[in-house]
């Protein structure tokens, strides 16, 4: 070309040659890139082909392959987690099982394989915590520690309600030690009604109704701690809103009152503080807008005052 400057031919065949070698470029590069893919190199893939893209901006195959070996090595990346889940699961290592799986779920919203070995993970930890309670309760049982029995039974119960061996358990120890142990609390439950601990009794005397449904014992000093604990909530509720009205904190006394009458809708004294209450609150708002009226009058701001009055006229005709 420098030779024949003029000659035309030369530089269509230059480009041709440029054409060319720049295919061939393509070609080479989309082959070694197929390579990495097939042998499962995908970052070393992916780290090839910004460039391929950058230089060959309209290559759609490059695009393609992109998109396959992002895909690969999401996929990769997502087996690899789902072997070493359950490599962790079955050595019993189910907080790490658990955290892989996670922590798996979170890049693969949605993935069904992931959610079934999740259900697997929790299900086979939550049956092996069972074994294990149950042998500790047998061990305690072979002691005669009743009491410590119960307690780890009574969270277990809780872990799996309703299952089968915990309840065949529960049976043998409480036929064991049953009227003994329903003794002790009631009389537990009588201390904590007589020091006025309601919250506690309650709690105790309903762990007891579910065990001994027709005990007649516990209705009934369960039935005086929540008629004693109602009583004891009534007089605070009445105190503080005693409290608010002396104060003439309206809004709050009335919030009070309210909840107070939603529990107790019956009582008169509360329909009483409320009805005072309504009216102090009445009262100090006509005090305030007449107050406001003589005001705006001594300013003589008629309208103003006029508007005032007719307001108040309307709220107390």
């Amino acid at each position: 070309q420098k030779e024949f400057p003029r000659d035309d031919e030369i530089p269509r065949l230059l480009e041709d040659v440029r054409k060319d070698q720049k295919d061939r470029r393509r070609l080479q590069r989309l082959a070694e890139a197929r390579s990495l893919l097939a042998a499962g190199q995908f970052e070393s893939c992916l780290s090839l082909l910004p460039s391929m893209r950058q230089e060959f901006p309209e290559d759609e195959e490059i695009a393609k392959l992109s998109e396959t070996a992002r895909q690969n090595r999401e996929e990769q990346r997502r087996q690899q987690g789902l072997t070493e889940a359950r490599k962790q699961l079955a050595a019993r290592s189910y907080e790490k099982s658990a955290a892989l799986l996670t922590d798996l779920e979170k890049e693969f919203p949605g993935d069904e394989e992931i959610k079934k070995l999740q259900e697997t993970v929790h299900h086979e930890q939550t049956e092996e915590d069972k074994h294990k309670g149950l042998g500790d309760v047998r061990n305690l049982l072979a002691a005669q520690r009743y009491g410590e029995c119960i307690s780890s039974l009574t969270a277990l119960e809780k872990q799996f309600p309703r299952d089968e061996e915990v309840l065949k358990l529960q049976r043998t120890v409480a036929a064991a030690q049953t009227e003994d142990r329903k003794q002790q609390q009631l009389q537990q439950a009588r201390n904590l009604l007589t020091a006025k601990d309601y919250e506690s009794c309650i709690t105790l005397l309903g762990a007891l109704q579910k065990e001994f449904p027709a005990e007649d014992e516990v209705l009934k000093v369960l039935a005086s701690a929540h008629k004693e604990q109602a009583e004891q909530r009534k007089r605070e509720g009445l105190a503080q809103a005693r409290k608010f009205l002396a104060a003439a904190k309206y809004d709050e006394c009335l919030a009070s009152l309210q909840e107070l009458q939603t529990i107790f809708p019956a009582d008169a004294e509360i329909r009483r503080l409320l009805q005072s209450t309504r009216e102090e609150k009445a009262e100090q708002r006509k005090q305030k807008g007449l107050t406001e009226a003589r005001t705006l009058l001594a300013a003589r701001r008629y309208v103003e005052s006029i508007t005032v009055l007719e307001k108040l006229q309307f709220d107390f005709p």
